[in-house]
Protein backbone atom coordinates (compact mmCIF):
# COMPACT_ATOMS: atom_id res chain seq x y z
CA UNK A 1 0.00 0.00 0.00
CA UNK A 2 1.27 3.48 -0.79
CA UNK A 3 3.14 5.30 -3.50
CA UNK A 4 4.14 3.10 -6.43
CA UNK A 5 5.37 5.48 -9.12
CA UNK A 6 8.12 8.00 -9.59
CA UNK A 7 6.97 11.62 -9.88
CA UNK A 8 7.94 14.36 -12.29
CA UNK A 9 8.78 18.02 -11.72
CA UNK A 10 5.94 19.36 -13.86
CA UNK A 11 4.11 22.22 -12.18
CA UNK A 12 0.34 22.41 -12.58
CA UNK A 13 -2.37 24.64 -11.12
CA UNK A 14 -4.92 21.80 -11.01
CA UNK A 15 -4.63 18.61 -8.95
CA UNK A 16 -7.10 15.95 -10.09
CA UNK A 17 -7.52 12.78 -8.03
CA UNK A 18 -8.74 9.91 -10.19
CA UNK A 19 -10.30 7.21 -7.99
CA UNK A 20 -10.18 3.64 -9.30
CA UNK A 21 -8.21 5.03 -12.22
CA UNK A 22 -7.54 1.59 -13.69
CA UNK A 23 -11.19 0.61 -14.15
CA UNK A 24 -12.89 0.56 -16.56
CA UNK A 25 -9.67 0.19 -18.57
CA UNK A 26 -10.56 2.58 -21.40
CA UNK A 27 -11.17 5.42 -18.96
CA UNK A 28 -7.40 5.79 -18.94
CA UNK A 29 -7.93 8.21 -21.81
CA UNK A 30 -9.48 10.69 -19.37
CA UNK A 31 -6.18 10.73 -17.49
CA UNK A 32 -4.25 10.98 -20.73
CA UNK A 33 -6.16 14.01 -22.03
CA UNK A 34 -6.00 15.76 -18.66
CA UNK A 35 -2.24 15.32 -18.52
CA UNK A 36 -1.90 16.67 -22.05
CA UNK A 37 -3.53 19.87 -20.80
CA UNK A 38 -1.09 20.18 -17.90
CA UNK A 39 -3.26 18.76 -15.12
CA UNK A 40 -1.67 16.76 -12.30
CA UNK A 41 -3.54 13.46 -12.46
CA UNK A 42 -3.12 11.59 -9.17
CA UNK A 43 -4.34 8.02 -9.34
CA UNK A 44 -5.75 5.88 -6.53
CA UNK A 45 -6.55 2.20 -6.98
CA UNK A 46 -6.23 -1.32 -5.61
CA UNK A 47 -4.39 -2.68 -8.64
CA UNK A 48 -0.63 -3.20 -8.57
CA UNK A 49 1.26 -0.42 -10.32
CA UNK A 50 3.02 -2.99 -12.48
CA UNK A 51 -0.35 -4.17 -13.81
CA UNK A 52 -1.55 -0.72 -14.90
CA UNK A 53 -1.81 -0.06 -18.62
CA UNK A 54 1.31 1.68 -19.86
CA UNK A 55 -0.75 4.60 -21.19
CA UNK A 56 -2.28 5.10 -17.75
CA UNK A 57 1.13 4.93 -16.07
CA UNK A 58 2.42 7.60 -18.43
CA UNK A 59 -0.58 9.83 -17.67
CA UNK A 60 -0.35 9.78 -13.87
CA UNK A 61 1.78 12.21 -11.93
CA UNK A 62 1.67 9.67 -9.11
CA UNK A 63 -0.17 6.47 -8.22
CA UNK A 64 -1.17 5.54 -4.67
CA UNK A 65 -2.09 1.89 -4.21
CA UNK A 66 -4.56 0.86 -1.53
CA UNK A 67 -5.26 -2.71 -0.54
CA UNK A 68 -9.02 -2.15 -0.37
CA UNK A 69 -10.97 0.58 -2.14
CA UNK A 70 -13.85 -0.01 0.28
CA UNK A 71 -11.67 1.07 3.23
CA UNK A 72 -12.33 4.80 3.52
CA UNK A 73 -9.40 5.34 5.89
CA UNK A 74 -6.99 4.18 3.18
CA UNK A 75 -8.51 6.58 0.66
CA UNK A 76 -8.38 9.36 3.23
CA UNK A 77 -4.67 8.75 3.75
CA UNK A 78 -4.11 8.74 -0.01
CA UNK A 79 -5.68 12.19 -0.38
CA UNK A 80 -3.72 13.45 2.62
CA UNK A 81 -0.52 12.19 1.03
CA UNK A 82 -1.27 13.99 -2.23
CA UNK A 83 -2.07 17.25 -0.43
CA UNK A 84 1.21 17.10 1.48
CA UNK A 85 3.12 16.87 -1.81
CA UNK A 86 1.07 18.86 -4.30
CA UNK A 87 -1.13 21.18 -2.26
CA UNK A 88 -4.84 21.72 -2.62
CA UNK A 89 -6.90 19.07 -4.44
CA UNK A 90 -9.33 20.57 -6.95
CA UNK A 91 -11.20 17.52 -8.23
CA UNK A 92 -11.97 13.99 -7.01
CA UNK A 93 -13.66 11.86 -9.67
CA UNK A 94 -14.06 8.24 -10.73
CA UNK A 95 -16.62 8.43 -13.61
CA UNK A 96 -18.31 5.52 -11.83
CA UNK A 97 -21.54 5.80 -9.85
CA UNK A 98 -20.40 3.06 -7.45
CA UNK A 99 -17.93 5.53 -5.89
CA UNK A 100 -20.26 8.53 -5.96
CA UNK A 101 -20.81 8.67 -2.20
CA UNK A 102 -17.12 8.04 -1.50
CA UNK A 103 -16.16 10.94 -3.76
CA UNK A 104 -18.67 13.18 -2.00
CA UNK A 105 -17.33 12.32 1.46
CA UNK A 106 -13.74 12.95 0.39
CA UNK A 107 -14.73 16.33 -1.03
CA UNK A 108 -16.39 17.30 2.23
CA UNK A 109 -13.56 16.04 4.42
CA UNK A 110 -10.90 17.86 2.40
CA UNK A 111 -12.92 20.99 1.57
CA UNK A 112 -12.92 20.31 -2.18
CA UNK A 113 -15.43 22.72 -3.65
CA UNK A 114 -15.90 21.25 -7.14
CA UNK A 115 -18.44 18.45 -7.27
CA UNK A 116 -21.27 17.10 -5.14
CA UNK A 117 -21.17 16.65 -1.36
CA UNK A 118 -22.87 14.09 0.94
CA UNK A 119 -25.98 16.18 1.61
CA UNK A 120 -26.79 16.00 -2.12
CA UNK A 121 -26.38 12.26 -2.51
CA UNK A 122 -29.98 11.17 -1.83
CA UNK A 123 -31.17 12.70 -5.09
CA UNK A 124 -28.59 10.75 -7.08
CA UNK A 125 -28.18 7.43 -5.27
CA UNK A 126 -31.80 6.81 -4.29
CA UNK A 127 -34.34 6.22 -7.03
CA UNK A 128 -37.00 7.72 -4.75
CA UNK A 129 -34.84 10.84 -4.44
CA UNK A 130 -34.48 11.11 -8.22
CA UNK A 131 -38.24 10.81 -8.60
CA UNK A 132 -38.80 13.80 -6.29
CA UNK A 133 -36.44 15.98 -8.33
CA UNK A 134 -38.02 14.94 -11.62
CA UNK A 135 -41.49 15.67 -10.29
CA UNK A 136 -40.46 19.04 -8.82
CA UNK A 137 -39.11 19.99 -12.26
CA UNK A 138 -42.51 19.32 -13.79
CA UNK A 139 -41.69 15.98 -15.40
CA UNK A 140 -44.30 13.23 -15.19
CA UNK A 141 -43.05 10.22 -13.21
CA UNK A 142 -44.40 6.75 -12.53
CA UNK A 143 -46.25 6.52 -9.19
CA UNK A 144 -44.26 4.73 -6.51
CA UNK A 145 -43.75 4.38 -2.76
CA UNK A 146 -41.90 2.69 0.09
CA UNK A 147 -44.59 0.43 1.57
CA UNK A 148 -44.50 0.22 5.36
CA UNK A 149 -46.60 -2.94 5.28
CA UNK A 150 -47.87 -5.57 2.88
CA UNK A 151 -51.33 -4.10 3.13
CA UNK A 152 -50.03 -0.68 2.04
CA UNK A 153 -48.27 -2.31 -0.92
CA UNK A 154 -51.46 -4.16 -1.88
CA UNK A 155 -53.52 -0.97 -1.60
CA UNK A 156 -51.05 0.81 -3.90
CA UNK A 157 -51.31 -2.06 -6.37
CA UNK A 158 -55.10 -1.89 -6.39
CA UNK A 159 -54.90 1.83 -7.17
CA UNK A 160 -52.31 1.60 -9.95
CA UNK A 161 -52.93 -1.89 -11.27
CA UNK A 162 -50.48 -4.60 -12.27
CA UNK A 163 -47.79 -5.22 -13.29
CA UNK A 164 -45.55 -3.50 -10.74
CA UNK A 165 -41.79 -3.11 -10.49
CA UNK A 166 -40.00 -3.66 -7.20
CA UNK A 167 -36.36 -2.59 -7.04
CA UNK A 168 -33.74 -1.50 -4.54
CA UNK A 169 -33.94 2.20 -3.80
CA UNK A 170 -30.15 2.29 -4.07
CA UNK A 171 -28.85 0.24 -6.95
CA UNK A 172 -27.21 0.36 -10.36
CA UNK A 173 -29.57 0.32 -13.35
CA UNK A 174 -31.97 -2.63 -13.32
CA UNK A 175 -29.91 -4.64 -10.82
CA UNK A 176 -32.23 -6.36 -8.36
CA UNK A 177 -35.39 -5.20 -10.13
CA UNK A 178 -38.30 -7.60 -10.55
CA UNK A 179 -41.58 -7.39 -12.41
CA UNK A 180 -44.61 -8.54 -10.41
CA UNK A 181 -47.72 -9.47 -12.34
CA UNK A 182 -50.36 -10.09 -9.67
CA UNK A 183 -51.22 -10.01 -5.98
CA UNK A 184 -49.75 -13.46 -5.36
CA UNK A 185 -46.36 -12.40 -6.69
CA UNK A 186 -46.42 -9.16 -4.69
CA UNK A 187 -47.28 -11.07 -1.50
CA UNK A 188 -44.51 -13.57 -2.17
CA UNK A 189 -41.80 -10.97 -2.83
CA UNK A 190 -42.75 -8.36 -0.24
CA UNK A 191 -40.03 -8.05 2.42
CA UNK A 192 -40.83 -6.00 5.56
CA UNK A 193 -38.44 -3.17 6.47
CA UNK A 194 -36.49 -3.62 3.26
CA UNK A 195 -34.87 -1.15 0.88
CA UNK A 196 -37.32 -2.09 -1.86
CA UNK A 197 -39.21 0.57 -3.75
CA UNK A 198 -42.53 -0.32 -5.41
CA UNK A 199 -43.41 1.43 -8.64
CA UNK A 200 -46.02 1.27 -11.36
CA UNK A 201 -44.75 -0.63 -14.39
CA UNK A 202 -44.37 1.62 -17.42
CA UNK A 203 -44.67 -0.11 -20.77
CA UNK A 204 -42.31 1.54 -23.21
CA UNK A 205 -38.89 1.64 -24.80
CA UNK A 206 -35.89 3.19 -23.10
CA UNK A 207 -34.31 6.23 -24.70
CA UNK A 208 -31.36 7.92 -23.08
CA UNK A 209 -30.29 11.52 -22.98
CA UNK A 210 -26.55 11.63 -22.46
CA UNK A 211 -23.95 14.33 -22.56
CA UNK A 212 -21.48 16.64 -20.89
CA UNK A 213 -21.99 19.89 -18.97
CA UNK A 214 -19.46 22.66 -18.54
CA UNK A 215 -18.63 24.39 -15.25
CA UNK A 216 -21.69 26.64 -15.57
CA UNK A 217 -24.10 23.77 -16.25
CA UNK A 218 -24.43 24.35 -19.99
CA UNK A 219 -24.85 21.19 -22.06
CA UNK A 220 -21.87 21.27 -24.42
CA UNK A 221 -22.48 17.86 -25.98
CA UNK A 222 -25.57 15.65 -26.10
CA UNK A 223 -26.50 12.32 -27.63
CA UNK A 224 -28.98 9.48 -27.23
CA UNK A 225 -28.90 5.69 -27.16
CA UNK A 226 -31.59 3.18 -28.05
CA UNK A 227 -31.60 -0.49 -27.01
CA UNK A 228 -32.89 -3.56 -28.80
CA UNK A 229 -34.20 -4.81 -25.43
CA UNK A 230 -34.24 -3.70 -21.83
CA UNK A 231 -31.42 -4.58 -19.44
CA UNK A 232 -33.99 -6.01 -17.02
CA UNK A 233 -35.32 -8.30 -19.76
CA UNK A 234 -31.80 -9.63 -20.22
CA UNK A 235 -31.19 -10.13 -16.49
CA UNK A 236 -34.57 -11.86 -16.05
CA UNK A 237 -33.88 -14.19 -18.98
CA UNK A 238 -36.58 -12.73 -21.23
CA UNK A 239 -34.05 -12.27 -24.06
CA UNK A 240 -30.63 -13.69 -24.83
CA UNK A 241 -28.70 -10.64 -26.01
CA UNK A 242 -29.03 -6.98 -26.79
CA UNK A 243 -27.46 -4.48 -29.10
CA UNK A 244 -27.68 -0.75 -28.73
CA UNK A 245 -26.81 2.23 -30.86
CA UNK A 246 -26.19 5.96 -30.99
CA UNK A 247 -29.09 7.59 -32.81
CA UNK A 248 -28.56 9.96 -35.72
CA UNK A 249 -30.84 12.68 -34.40
CA UNK A 250 -31.95 13.28 -30.82
CA UNK A 251 -35.74 13.83 -30.73
CA UNK A 252 -36.64 17.38 -29.81
CA UNK A 253 -38.95 16.36 -26.93
CA UNK A 254 -36.21 14.16 -25.46
CA UNK A 255 -33.71 16.98 -25.57
CA UNK A 256 -36.17 19.44 -24.03
CA UNK A 257 -37.09 17.17 -21.12
CA UNK A 258 -33.48 16.04 -20.74
CA UNK A 259 -32.29 19.63 -20.45
CA UNK A 260 -34.96 20.31 -17.82
CA UNK A 261 -33.69 17.34 -15.79
CA UNK A 262 -30.02 18.31 -16.16
CA UNK A 263 -30.82 21.79 -14.84
CA UNK A 264 -32.97 20.42 -12.01
CA UNK A 265 -30.10 18.21 -10.80
CA UNK A 266 -27.62 21.09 -11.15
CA UNK A 267 -25.16 19.07 -13.24
CA UNK A 268 -21.85 20.88 -13.69
CA UNK A 269 -18.40 19.89 -14.99
CA UNK A 270 -19.38 16.30 -15.58
CA UNK A 271 -21.11 13.76 -17.78
CA UNK A 272 -24.74 12.71 -17.33
CA UNK A 273 -26.76 9.68 -18.37
CA UNK A 274 -30.55 10.01 -18.19
CA UNK A 275 -33.00 7.22 -18.97
CA UNK A 276 -36.56 7.82 -20.14
CA UNK A 277 -39.38 5.46 -21.09
CA UNK A 278 -41.13 6.39 -24.33
CA UNK A 279 -44.67 5.03 -24.04
CA UNK A 280 -47.02 3.84 -26.76
CA UNK A 281 -48.78 7.22 -26.73
CA UNK A 282 -45.41 8.97 -27.30
CA UNK A 283 -44.98 10.29 -23.75
CA UNK A 284 -41.57 10.47 -22.09
CA UNK A 285 -41.40 9.28 -18.47
CA UNK A 286 -38.06 9.82 -16.66
CA UNK A 287 -36.60 6.72 -15.05
CA UNK A 288 -33.28 7.74 -13.49
CA UNK A 289 -30.14 9.86 -13.77
CA UNK A 290 -26.52 8.78 -13.45
CA UNK A 291 -23.66 11.23 -13.03
CA UNK A 292 -21.34 9.41 -15.42
CA UNK A 293 -21.04 8.58 -19.08
CA UNK A 294 -23.34 5.78 -20.30
CA UNK A 295 -21.99 2.31 -19.55
CA UNK A 296 -19.83 -0.11 -21.45
CA UNK A 297 -17.70 1.58 -24.07
CA UNK A 298 -20.31 4.16 -25.05
CA UNK A 299 -17.79 7.01 -24.90
CA UNK A 300 -15.88 5.31 -27.70
CA UNK A 301 -19.16 4.91 -29.61
CA UNK A 302 -19.66 8.67 -29.39
CA UNK A 303 -16.16 9.28 -30.64
CA UNK A 304 -16.35 6.97 -33.64
CA UNK A 305 -19.89 7.96 -34.60
CA UNK A 306 -19.43 11.73 -34.31
CA UNK A 307 -15.71 11.95 -35.14
CA UNK A 308 -15.06 13.60 -31.79
CA UNK A 309 -12.92 13.20 -28.68
CA UNK A 310 -15.17 13.10 -25.61
CA UNK A 311 -12.17 12.38 -23.38
CA UNK A 312 -10.56 15.60 -24.59
CA UNK A 313 -13.83 17.51 -24.24
CA UNK A 314 -13.96 16.57 -20.58
CA UNK A 315 -10.41 17.83 -20.07
CA UNK A 316 -11.43 21.11 -21.72
CA UNK A 317 -14.36 21.42 -19.30
CA UNK A 318 -12.04 20.92 -16.31
CA UNK A 319 -9.77 23.69 -17.65
CA UNK A 320 -12.85 25.88 -18.32
CA UNK A 321 -11.95 25.99 -21.98
CA UNK A 322 -14.43 26.19 -24.84
CA UNK A 323 -15.57 22.78 -26.02
CA UNK A 324 -15.62 22.45 -29.82
CA UNK A 325 -19.04 22.15 -31.41
CA UNK A 326 -19.58 18.68 -32.83
CA UNK A 327 -21.42 18.32 -36.09
CA UNK A 328 -23.72 15.32 -36.09
CA UNK A 329 -22.81 12.74 -38.70
CA UNK A 330 -25.38 10.88 -40.75
CA UNK A 331 -24.47 7.54 -39.19
CA UNK A 332 -25.55 5.10 -36.52
CA UNK A 333 -22.90 3.87 -34.09
CA UNK A 334 -23.68 0.36 -32.85
CA UNK A 335 -22.58 -1.99 -30.08
CA UNK A 336 -22.97 -5.73 -30.61
CA UNK A 337 -21.28 -8.52 -28.67
CA UNK A 338 -20.72 -12.26 -28.37
CA UNK A 339 -20.51 -14.59 -25.40
CA UNK A 340 -17.60 -16.95 -24.86
CA UNK A 341 -19.93 -19.82 -23.93
CA UNK A 342 -21.91 -19.74 -27.18
CA UNK A 343 -21.09 -21.07 -30.64
CA UNK A 344 -21.69 -18.75 -33.55
CA UNK A 345 -22.42 -19.17 -37.23
CA UNK A 346 -19.65 -16.84 -38.39
CA UNK A 347 -16.04 -16.56 -37.25
CA UNK A 348 -14.45 -13.41 -35.89
CA UNK A 349 -12.37 -13.18 -39.06
CA UNK A 350 -15.51 -13.32 -41.19
CA UNK A 351 -17.05 -10.49 -39.16
CA UNK A 352 -13.96 -8.34 -39.61
CA UNK A 353 -14.04 -8.96 -43.36
CA UNK A 354 -17.81 -8.36 -43.62
CA UNK A 355 -17.75 -5.05 -41.73
CA UNK A 356 -14.57 -3.77 -43.34
CA UNK A 357 -13.98 -0.04 -42.74
CA UNK A 358 -17.24 0.20 -40.80
CA UNK A 359 -15.69 -1.78 -37.93
CA UNK A 360 -14.23 0.76 -35.54
CA UNK A 361 -13.25 -1.25 -32.46
CA UNK A 362 -13.23 -4.76 -31.04
CA UNK A 363 -12.93 -5.06 -27.30
CA UNK A 364 -12.83 -7.79 -24.65
CA UNK A 365 -15.29 -6.66 -22.00
CA UNK A 366 -14.20 -6.94 -18.33
CA UNK A 367 -15.78 -9.98 -16.68
CA UNK A 368 -17.84 -7.86 -14.31
CA UNK A 369 -19.76 -6.44 -17.30
CA UNK A 370 -20.06 -9.63 -19.36
CA UNK A 371 -23.37 -10.98 -17.94
CA UNK A 372 -25.11 -8.01 -19.53
CA UNK A 373 -22.65 -6.74 -22.12
CA UNK A 374 -21.23 -10.00 -23.48
CA UNK A 375 -17.54 -10.89 -23.80
CA UNK A 376 -16.26 -9.77 -27.19
CA UNK A 377 -17.70 -6.43 -28.28
CA UNK A 378 -17.83 -4.89 -31.73
CA UNK A 379 -18.37 -1.19 -32.40
CA UNK A 380 -19.28 -0.36 -35.97
CA UNK A 381 -20.94 2.43 -37.92
CA UNK A 382 -23.79 2.15 -40.45
CA UNK A 383 -25.53 4.52 -42.82
CA UNK A 384 -28.97 2.93 -42.50
CA UNK A 385 -30.99 0.98 -39.95
CA UNK A 386 -31.22 -1.95 -42.37
CA UNK A 387 -27.45 -2.05 -42.75
CA UNK A 388 -27.07 -1.96 -38.97
CA UNK A 389 -29.51 -4.80 -38.33
CA UNK A 390 -27.95 -6.97 -41.02
CA UNK A 391 -24.55 -6.54 -39.36
CA UNK A 392 -25.96 -7.39 -35.93
CA UNK A 393 -27.54 -10.56 -37.30
CA UNK A 394 -24.23 -11.54 -38.91
CA UNK A 395 -22.36 -11.00 -35.63
CA UNK A 396 -24.85 -12.62 -33.24
CA UNK A 397 -26.32 -15.50 -35.27
CA UNK A 398 -25.67 -18.71 -33.34
CA UNK A 399 -24.74 -22.06 -34.81
CA UNK A 400 -27.44 -24.73 -34.55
Amino acid sequence: MGVQAATTNMASPINFVFLSCHFPPRFRFFAQRLKQKGVNVLGVGDESYDNLHYELKDSLREYYKVSNMEDYDQLYRAIGHFISKYGRIHFVESFNEYWLETEAKLREDFNIVEGYHPKEMAQFKRKSGMKKVFAAAGLKVAPGLFPTSLEEALTFARQTGYPLIVKPDIGVGAEGAKKLNDEAELTKHYVPNSNMFVEQFIQGNIETYDGLCDHEGNVVFYSSLKYSAGIMDLLNGDCESIFYYVVKDVPEDLRTKGDIAVKAFNVKSRFFHLEFFRTADDQLVPLEINLRPPGGISVDMWNYTNHMDAYGDYAAVILKEEVPEHKKTNQFGTYSARRDTWKYLHTHEEIVERLGKRLQLTYNMPNIFSPVMGNLAYIFTSDTMEEMKEAVVFIESRAK
